[in-house]
């Protein structure tokens, strides 16, 4: 039985599946089973209405067992020409079926939540709802929250300038002149890197330099001791934004320097109920930005061996990728 899309013509917004279950061949209508009831729930956090968006499947009868259908079941659909008479400003593709339906390479799992322009659409791909009913897929939930309550404003923006990353090396005073005024800024230390057996030992750590971002895309690197940006570090109405604070509170109480008003991007994504904290891939899900690893950028080398220049790109990104993590993740707060 043939399930038909549901919704306006032509549209703003089309929810793009990939072929409807039993329960929708059973009532004729797209998206009304587990995984449509599940895909109300990310309208709602995206600001969207059922009735205000056209919902379709690139198959519209049901495959046996609920498998996802072929390349050559794909290929031989009219999926592309729905598609067209829909006229949608955006495609939200969910699932990597929808994807290649509409010709898009690529793994979902590496696309999701970025809006791309194929053949005169917008296109944002999104995993798709049925994949938290799936065993062990209760963990998606998070994050597939986090990208629908940004669906509207990620599209919005997209085409817009992303912030560049205007990094610069600078001296104890002139980080003092920077920070100079300003009521919030993101903090990042580099030290060396103890281990005992093998293991980090971050109780042994010392600092080696510590970069400071005021704005998205603005950042400096300073290789000096902290103990020149103290002022502001234990000011008790300056914001101080760190990532894991933990361990800059440590290094820095060692120094003879208690942080002070802080706040941590890692327990506040914590809080929202990401899974992966680290900062590398909160910049990569999140922010859509790539950063250097630590191995990158040691290559080997212990941290004291490497020169201020070599810290810049990464120490700097550490402190302009938390401020963007920041501001972010505040949007997400109820």
């Amino acid at each position: 039985m043939t399930v038909a899309g549901e919704g306006p013509l032509p549209c703003d917004w089309l929810i793009l599946g990939w072929a409807p279950s039993h329960e929708e061949e059973a009532q004729s209508r797209p998206f009304v089973g587990p995984a449509g009831r599940k895909l109300d729930q990310l309208l709602v956090h995206a600001g969207l209405q059922r009735s205000a968006v056209r919902l379709d499947n690139v198959l519209q009868t049901k495959l046996p067992g609920n498998r996802k259908p072929t390349a050559a079941e794909i290929a031989s659909s009219d999926c592309l020409v729905r598609v067209e008479a829909c006229q949608p400003k955006v495609i939200v593709a969910l699932g990597d079926v929808a994807l290649k339906a509409l010709g898009i390479k690529g793994k979902i799992t590496a696309l999701e939540g970025r809006p791309l322009q194929h053949n005169g659409y917008v296109v944002v791909p999104m995993l798709h709802p049925a994949a938290v009913l799936h065993p062990g897929g209760a963990a998606l939930g998070p994050r597939m929250i986090a990208s629908w309550k940004q669906l509207r404003m990620a599209v919005e923006q997209f085409g817009s300038p992303a912030p560049g990353r205007d990094y610069h090396l600078a001296k104890p005073h002139e980080i003092a002149a920077i920070l100079r005024g300003q009521s919030v800024f993101a903090f990042d230390l580099e030290t060396t890197s103890p281990k005992v057996g093998g293991v980090f030992q971050p109780f042994l750590a010392r600092p080696l330099g510590f970069s400071v971002a005021t704005a998205p895309g603005k950042a400096w690197y300073c290789a000096s001791d902290p103990a020149s940006v103290a002022t502001w570090l234990t000011d008790p109405v300056t914001v101080k934004i760190c990532h894991n604070s933990k361990f800059e509170y440590s290094v820095l109480g060692r120094q003879g320097i208690e942080l002070r008003n802080f706040e941590d991007t890692k327990l506040l994504a914590y809080s929202l109920g990401y899974g992966d904290t680290r900062l590398k891939t909160l910049a990569r899900d999140l922010l859509h930005e790539s950063m250097l690893t630590y191995e990158e950028v040691t290559a080997g080398r212990e941290p004291e061996e490497l020169s201020p220049e070599e810290w810049l790109p990464y120490g700097a990104a550490d402190s302009d990728m938390t401020l963007r993590l920041y501001h972010k993740l505040m949007e997400e707060r109820p």
